[in-house]
C-alpha cells in the first residue's frame, strides 16, 4: 500500500486574504452641494480589486445621481445581452433629510455592486471601468460617443405648487401615482418609483381590510435592527461609548438568551462569552468590528424563512450583512492586534454557525466548512501560553467542541488538528481549574488529547505499512497504553450523571400508538428543561467519541495480532478471540447510546400521526415558536449524526437517522443538515453492499 501523502491545508491568510479575483465596491460619504434650486448631492466611489479589466487596485471617485442614470443609459446602449437593473427612483420632496440620502447611497451602492461585479459587463463595457475608477469621467463625452443626447440639467418636475392643485408629479415626461406603493408607469420603464416620497411600508395599508401590506412587521422589523446594528452600531445606540457598549451587548444577548442557546457549542453565545468580547470593543473598534455584522447575519438567519417570499427582505439582510463582516474580517486579519484575538475567532466560528444554516450538500463535503477550517488555522498559526483567560477558555472550547465532529470524518491521518498536543494539554488544564467546572467540556478535551496521541500512531503505521513490523508491534503497545486512559476517561465520565440535579434528569415515557409514522421505538425520552436535554445529547456524544476512540485503539492491536508475514508475529487465537469479544462488546454499548439518542427525537423534533394533523410531541415543554425550534434542532443534528455515522450501529437505523436529518433540513431550512444526512445515509449503503 502507498503512503499516505500529506495534505497540505490552507493557511488563515489564505483563507481570509484577498480571493484571486475580489472586487470590493462601496458607495459612502454623501455630501450636498450648492444652496437653493441648485442643490445636489455627490456621493464617494470606493473601488478595491484585483480584477484586470480594472486599472487601478485602488480608487476613489465622486459622482452624483445623475452620473448615475447617464452611466446606466451608456451600459443599456453597449451591452444589450445584459439586463441592467434598475436605480433608486427620483425623489421630489426632503431630498435632501438624512434618511433620504441614506436610502439613496445604499440603492446607488446595490445598483454598482451588482453591474461592476457581472462578468459580461467586465470583459465588454468600455464605460464601466472609467466611471468607476477615472476621476476625470465625462458624461457628455460619452453620451456624443454612443449617440445619446444629454439630459437638461433642470427637469420639468413640478409638485402641488398652487393650493388645492392634484398633486401629480412629472418627470421625464411621465406621470407618477403618488397614491399606490408602486407607480405601475415606473414599473414599465424598467425604473422604480415610490410617487413624489419615499412610502414607509409600516404605514402602507390595504384600504379595503385596513391590514398593513407587504412582509411580516415581526421579521423586517428585526431584519432593519439587525442589519442597522450591524452598518453602524456607534450612531444608533446610547448617547455616549459605554452606554453605546452596554446597549449593544444587551441587544445582542438577549436575542439569543433562549434555553436551547445555552449549550449551543459549548455555550459560545451566551451570557459567559458574547457579552464580554463585544464589551471589550472600544471606540473607534466597535465601528469597524466585523462581530456585529456577523451576529446580525446569524440571528437574521434565525428569523427569517426562505421558502417565505414574505421573508426575502430579511434574507437579503443577512447576505448583506454577511458580505460585511467578510470584508472586516480581511481589514482586521491585514491589522491584526494580538488584543483583538478573542474577537478574530468568534467572528469566524460565528460565521462558521451561518453558513451551517445556509450550507447544502452541493458544495460541502464534510462536517466542517471554510469558516471553521479558516478559525482552526488561525488558531494554528497562534503561540498559545496558557488558557487562564475565562473569555479564551470559553470560545476556544467552543471550536473544540465544533471540531469534535471531524474526528468521524474519513478524512487522511495527516490532516492537522486545530490544537497541538500541547495547546490541548493547556487548555484542559485550564478547564481543569475552574472554579465552576464545566465537566462536559473537561471530558471533550480530555478525548480529543487521546484522539491527537492515536492519530500520531496511525500516521506511524501508515507510513511504515507493510514492511517494518516493529513500527506495528510500537503502536501496539501505544494503543494499550492508551486504552487505559480511555478507560479512565470512561470511569470519570460514568459520574457525570450523578451530579446532576433532579431538574437535570429525564424519564422515558411509552407514546400513544395512534398510528405514528416513521418512528424509531415506542418509547421516548423527556426531559425537564430543554438545557437538560441538550447536555445529555453532549454527554450521548462523549460516549459515542471514547467508544469509537476504543475501536480506533483494538486496530492498531489488531495487526501485529494478525501477523505482517514477519517472524515473531505468530501469537495463539486466543488473544485474537478475546479482541473480538472486546469489539463486539463496544459495539454493543454503541447501539444502546445510539437507540437513547433516538428515543430523544420526539422531545426535540416531534414526530407525525396518522390520526393528528401537524407535529406531535410528548410533552408540553416542547420548543414552541420557529426560532426556538430551530436552535433545538441546530442542538441535536450532531449528536444524531455521531449517531448514525459511528461504528457498529446497523443500516437500518443509520437510514431512519438520515431520515431525521433530512426533516430537518427540509422543515427548519437548516442546510448542514441536507449534507449529514446524506453522509449517514452512505454510510448505511457502505455497510449494506459490505454485509451483502
Amino acid at each position: 500500500m502507498q503512503a499516505v501523502p500529506e495534505s497540505r491545508q490552507q493557511t488563515f491568510e489564505e483563507i481570509y486574504g484577498p480571493p484571486e479575483n475580489f472586487l470590493e465596491i462601496e458607495v459612502r460619504n454623501p455630501q450636498t452641494h450648492g444652496t437653493s434650486r441648485n442643490m445636489y448631492t455627490s456621493y464617494e466611489i470606493v473601488c478595491r480589486t484585483n480584477i484586470p479589466a480594472f486599472k487601478l487596485k485602488h480608487s476613489v471617485v465622486r459622482r452624483r445621481y445623475s452620473d448615475f442614470e447617464y452611466f446606466r443609459d451608456i451600459l443599456e446602449r453597449e451591452s444589450t445581452r445584459v439586463t441592467i437593473p434598475p436605480l433608486p427612483g427620483k425623489v421630489f420632496t426632503n431630498r435632501f433629510s438624512d434618511d433620504v440620502i441614506e436610502h439613496r447611497r445604499e440603492g446607488l451602492q446595490r445598483f454598482l455592486q451588482i453591474v461592476a461585479g457581472h462578468p459580461l459587463l467586465q470583459t465588454g463595457s468600455k464605460v464601466l471601468a472609467s466611471f468607476i475608477q477615472d476621476p476625470n469621467w465625462d458624461r457628455n463625452a460619452w453620451l456624443r460617443a454612443y449617440g445619446l443626447r444629454p439630459k437638461p440639467e433642470k427637469w420639468s418636475t413640478q409638485v402641488g405648487q398652487a393650493k388645492g392643485a392634484t398633486p401629480v408629479v412629472l418627470a421625464k415626461s411621465r406621470f407618477c401615482d403618488e397614491g399606490k406603493p408602486v407607480c405601475v408607469r415606473c414599473i414599465k420603464g424598467n425604473r422604480i418609483c415610490g410617487g413624489y416620497r419615499i412610502l414607509d411600508d409600516r404605514k402602507t395599508t390595504n384600504k379595503r381590510s385596513g391590514q398593513r401590506l407587504g412582509t411580516s412587521k415581526g421579521v423586517e422589523d428585526v431584519a432593519r435592527r439587525l442589519e442597522d446594528l450591524a452598518l453602524s452600531p456607534a450612531s444608533l445606540l446610547g448617547q455616549n461609548k459605554d452606554q453605546e457598549r452596554a446597549n449593544l451587548c444587551l441587544f445582542y444577548s438577549r436575542l439569543v438568551r433562549l434555553p436551547q442557546a445555552q449549550g449551543l457549542h459549548g455555550g459560545i453565545l451566551t451570557v459567559t462569552t458574547l457579552p464580554a468580547v463585544l464589551a471589550d470593543l472600544q471606540q473607534p473598534i466597535i465601528a469597524t468590528s466585523p462581530l456585529p455584522s456577523a451576529l446580525s447575519a446569524l440571528l437574521l438567519t434565525f428569523v427569517s424563512d426562505k421558502s417565505n417570499d414574505q421573508h426575502s427582505g430579511a434574507v437579503t439582510r443577512a447576505m448583506s450583512c454577511y458580505g460585511r463582516a467578510l470584508k472586516h474580517t480581511r481589514r482586521l486579519m491585514e491589522e491584526f492586534d494580538e488584543s483583538r484575538r478573542g474577537e478574530l475567532v468568534l467572528t469566524v466560528f460565528v460565521l462558521g454557525m451561518y453558513e451551517d444554516l445556509n450550507s447544502s450538500e452541493d458544495h460541502v463535503r464534510t462536517t466542517s466548512n471554510s469558516h471553521l477550517e479558516g478559525a482552526m488555522a488561525f488558531v494554528r498559526s497562534q503561540r498559545c501560553d496558557s488558557f487562564g483567560e475565562e473569555t479564551s477558555r470559553r470560545i476556544y472550547s467552543a471550536l473544540l467542541t465544533r471540531a469534535l465532529f471531524t474526528c468521524f470524518d474519513d478524512i487522511k491521518v495527516t490532516t492537522p488538528f486545530i490544537f497541538t498536543l500541547n495547546d490541548l494539554q493547556l487548555l484542559y488544564a485550564g478547564l481543569a481549574a475552574e472554579r465552576n467546572i464545566d465537566y462536559l467540556n473537561l471530558y471533550n478535551a480530555a478525548l480529543l488529547i487521546i484522539h491527537i496521541q492515536l492519530r500520531q500512531i496511525e500516521r506511524d503505521v501508515w507510513l511504515a505499512f507493510p514492511s517494518n513490523g516493529a513500527v506495528a508491534v510500537s503502536a501496539a503497545a501505544g494503543a494499550t497504553t492508551l486504552l487505559r486512559h480511555i478507560a479512565s476517561a470512561e470511569f470519570q465520565m460514568d459520574k457525570w450523571p450523578n451530579t446532576l440535579s433532579s431538574e437535570s434528569s429525564y424519564t422515558t415515557v411509552q407514546l400513544p400508538l395512534n398510528d405514528p409514522i416513521d418512528l424509531w421505538g415506542t418509547y421516548a425520552h423527556v426531559y425537564s428543561t430543554f438545557s437538560a436535554g441538550n447536555d445529555w445529547s453532549r454527554y450521548r456524544m462523549l460516549q459515542l467519541l471514547a467508544h469509537s476512540l476504543r475501536l480506533r485503539a483494538y486496530r492498531l492491536i489488531y495487526g501485529p495480532l494478525h501477523g505482517f508475514g514477519q517472524p515473531g508475529f505468530e501469537h495463539g487465537n486466543a488473544q485474537l478471540s478475546s479482541l473480538a469479544g472486546y469489539v463486539a462488546t463496544t459495539h454493543s454499548k454503541i447501539r444502546a447510546i445510539a437507540n437513547d439518542i433516538c428515543t430523544s427525537m420526539p422531545y426535540h423534533l416531534g414526530y407525525r400521526s396518522k390520526s393528528k394533523p401537524g407535529l406531535c410531541y410528548p410533552s408540553d415543554s416542547f420548543p414552541s415558536g420557529k426560532y426556538p425550534r430551530l436552535l433545538s434542532a441546530c442542538q441535536i443534528i450532531w449528536p444524531l449524526y455521531v449517531a448514525g455515522i459511528a461504528e457498529g450501529v446497523d443500516a437500518a437505523q443509520r437510514l431512519w437517522i438520515s431520515r431525521q436529518l433530512a426533516f430537518v433540513n427540509s422543515e427548519m431550512g437548516i442546510g448542514k443538515a441536507a449534507m449529514l444526512s446524506e453522509l449517514v445515509r452512505r454510510a448505511a449503503v457502505t455497510e449494506t453492499q459490505s454485509l451483502g
